[in-house]
């Protein structure tokens, strides 16, 4: 259907002088259909050549002496989306025929009788002209409705810009949304879009009238999406767009006609807007990107110990926006699985750095500026971060440690559901140049979390008790020699026989050698507990009643762990070749 800004309503072409005597015979619903131009329709085959949201005017002498042709001519022009039809009678047609009067009435076609001393030219010339006015206003106010777009966007204020100037030229409601950079714009304030965005969508079926925008139908408005809300009471007409650059979505961009219907100009302005977010966010996210690596490199420096002087690591986090002038603590998070439902554990991967990232940052920011007091960037795959937990001079405490590492573990597994997250805590300290101590400790801490698929761990270093020394003797020769004397045969027997002694060990131990607490929590017989129990004794010699004994196994399975299975592996293959 042609729209008011590209033309003239049949009603808007009665005012003028040239058809005030023009009447309206049939059809009265129909005029406001649009009239884009005018014709004359004299020859019998005019249906071949006629284009929608033309007005035909006739004396009626191709149809004359045909009533089939009579009885067929307004369904076929309504069909072709013609807007209306004038016929001067009594020259060739002494009255419009019943037939047609009857079809433009049940089709609100407009059918208008002509004076019979009006020429054609009087017709088409001025609603011609008027046609031409108006599409030539059209097409200046969409030249100035680009160029105010690009003027406010220029400026510097980037999407808040563009948000405001699309507030002030559609009069509606706007929201745009970046789903790559994590940033969005509003006008004419928050508060009323996050209402608006919150309304609940009313199906088409629910309010007795077409969702449908004739406009949004229109082949370059063909992504634009047309629902309603429900929102105080009354239902709003919402559009939504998305901002895309070549195959890529950047976002979306969405108004909702809380005054008045958008209208052709207002589409306008939508899809040009969308051009020059998508310009936006790529720009935001390019710089974004430059600010990341700039920041990363900073970290890096500042927890590898690379940065000498305390005011120089201090200048340069203000720079980046930081503040490391007080006590803090350093989190490493990292996450491990599949990605995707059903997928095989052969493809099982390792989260990438700049997706988990994404991640934290998002928990930590809530979507909105990232504080000053937390520093978050990418080191070895891991995504590290520094909380100050109390600025230099006094001032309110800031966010514990352990609640920020929760809130980081809660938001990473439910964006990893399948993989496994972690999150290792140093301990605080007071100089930012020995931030590397905590981030050291923070790795150590993470290395002993064992959890389990699809549950997140937290811990602290300052929990890992005799664990902290064990981490220290790690990677010493006198490390795997303890192992390899107390655990490992035990582990060997195992992958020999596919028997479960190594677990029992464990529970045995952490149950302080209560046989039938063990045996509950394997959910095993007791007498199965005494059994393997003694084949334990046979293969490493070790009499478990024996406390120094006890704790001789203990140590080693912690070792075993501090250790990992690749470092193991290695180091056997080099005893073995070495024996």
């Amino acid at each position: 259907m042609p729209y008011p800004e590209l033309g003239l309503s049949v009603r808007d072409a009665l005012a003028l002088p040239a058809l005030r005597g023009a009447r309206v015979v049939a059809g009265h619903e129909g005029l406001d259909r649009v009239i884009r131009r005018v014709n004359v329709m004299e020859v019998p085959d005019i249906l071949e050549w006629v284009r929608e949201g033309e007005f035909l005017v006739t004396t009626g002498y191709p149809i004359r002496d045909d009533p089939a042709a009579q009885a067929r001519l307004i369904p076929e022009l309504d069909a072709r989306g013609v807007a209306g039809l004038g016929i001067k009678p009594r020259r060739y047609l002494r009255t419009i025929p019943e037939v047609m009067l009857r079809q433009a009435g049940e089709l609100a076609f407009p059918l208008l009788e002509l004076p019979l001393d009006l020429s054609f030219a009087d017709v088409i010339n001025p609603v011609a002209a008027e046609i031409l006015q108006r599409q030539t206003s059209f097409l200046h106010q969409s030249e100035a409705l680009h160029s105010r777009l690009t003027e406010v966007v220029l400026r510097g204020r980037g999407l808040a810009a563009l948000a405001e100037g699309l507030w002030d030229l559609t009069g509606c409601p706007v929201l745009v949304h970046s789903a790559v950079a994590h940033v969005q714009a509003a006008a004419p304030d928050t508060q009323l879009v996050e209402a608006l965005a919150a309304a609940p969508e009313v199906p088409e079926a629910d309010d007795g009238s077409p969702a449908a925008d004739p406009i949004a139908a229109l082949e370059r408005f063909r992504l634009f999406r047309r629902s309603r809300v429900r929102w105080q009471g009354q239902l709003v007409g919402r559009i939504t767009v998305p901002v895309l650059s070549g195959a890529q979505t950047f976002g979306s961009l969405s108004v909702w006609e809380t005054e008045k219907p958008l209208g052709r100009l207002g589409y306008l302005a939508l899809e040009r807007a969308t051009t020059i977010a998508a310009f936006e966010i790529v720009r935001h996210q390019a710089i974004s990107e430059v600010e990341r690596r700039y920041r990363n490199v900073f970290l890096d420096q500042l927890l590898s110990g690379a940065l000498e002087s305390r005011a120089t690591a201090l200048e340069r986090a203000r720079m980046l926006g930081w503040r490391l002038d007080g006590p803090l603590s350093a989190l490493v998070v990292e996450a491990i699985g599949a990605r995707g439902e059903g997928a095989r554990p052969e493809a099982a991967v390792d989260v990438s750095g700049r997706e988990l990232y994404d991640c934290v940052v998002q928990a930590v920011s809530g979507g909105g500026p990232m504080p000053d007091w937390l520093v978050v960037g990418e080191k070895a795959g891991r995504v590290a971060v520094l909380v100050l937990q109390t600025p230099a001079g006094g001032g309110a405490p800031r966010c514990a440690p352990r609640e920020v590492a929760r809130r980081i573990a809660r938001m990473a597994q439910a964006a990893f559901p399948s993989g496994t997250v972690r999150v290792g805590i140093g301990r605080e300290v007071d100089d930012p140049l020995a931030a590397g101590q905590s981030y050291r400790e923070a790795l150590q801490a993470l290395a002993t979390s064992r959890p389990g698929p699809g549950q997140p761990a937290v811990v602290h270093f300052s929990d890992l008790g005799v664990m902290r020394l064990l981490h220290q003797l790690g990677d010493s020769r006198e490390a795997l020699s303890f192992y390899l004397d107390t655990v490992e045969p035990v582990a060997r027997y195992d992958a020999a026989h596919g028997t479960q002694l190594l677990q029992t060990l464990q529970a045995f131990l952490e149950c302080h050698g209560n046989v039938r607490e063990a045996a509950r929590r394997l959910f095993v017989h007791y007498n199965t507990v005494v059994y393997r129990l003694s084949r334990i004794r046979q293969i490493t010699g070790f009499d478990l009643a024996d406390p120094d004994a006890r704790l001789s196994l203990q140590v080693g399975l912690k070792l075993g762990a501090v250790l990992g299975e690749e470092s193991l592996g290695a180091e056997k293959a080099r005893g073995q070749r070495g024996r």
